[in-house]
């Protein structure tokens, strides 16, 4: 009765718990199925890259990241995690030199926003609220705060490995 309205996310999602759940087919088919709604969302790109990677489809993952970057751009934002998959892909086919730079690029994004959530933890200190409440609240963020310093960690590391793969030890 709705007609196709949200048939694109319904997709969107089934495939992104299609890949949690580690079916990758099936994933793969609801991937495909969110595009013929959703063919300029960088979301669906992502889930289909993600989806290729499980699937060790190399370069198909590497253009669908591609497209979620251009396609996040294009929309005046980012997402530090497309960044840092197509930096990995990059690397997993010995593409050094532009894995080693999309990795520079995904660490500061991540500073970025670990900056933010460290401003979003003044705000709710600042606010007007139950005490138990921003206990909860602060909590949550600096549990994800965390979560993007390991992020930061790993794309220094990477990018590292991949400039020493190059034999650029002064960038590693």
């Amino acid at each position: 009765r709705l007609g196709t309205w949200y048939l694109g996310e319904a997709h969107y999602w089934l495939g992104l718990n299609r890949l949690h759940l580690l079916q990758f087919d099936l994933a793969n088919d609801e991937a495909i199925a969110a595009r013929t709604f959703l063919p300029m969302d960088p979301l669906v790109d992502k889930l289909s890259g993600r989806v290729a990677v499980a699937r060790n489809e190399l370069e198909r993952a590497e253009r669908e990241f591609r497209a979620a970057v251009a396609h996040f751009a294009g929309r005046q934002t980012r997402d530090c995690e497309t960044g840092y998959y197509l930096a990995s892909v990059l690397v997993m086919q010995r593409k050094w030199p532009e894995g080693a730079q999309r990795f520079g690029e995904a660490l500061p994004c991540y500073v970025e926003d670990e900056q933010a959530a460290r401003r979003r933890i003044a705000e709710i200190e600042a606010a007007d609220l139950p005490a138990e409440r921003k206990v909860r609240l602060v909590a949550a963020k600096q549990r994800g705060i965390a979560a993007l310093q390991s992020q930061q960690a790993r794309a220094a590391y990477n990018g590292a490995v991949a400039y020493a793969n190059l034999g650029d030890k002064e960038k590693a």
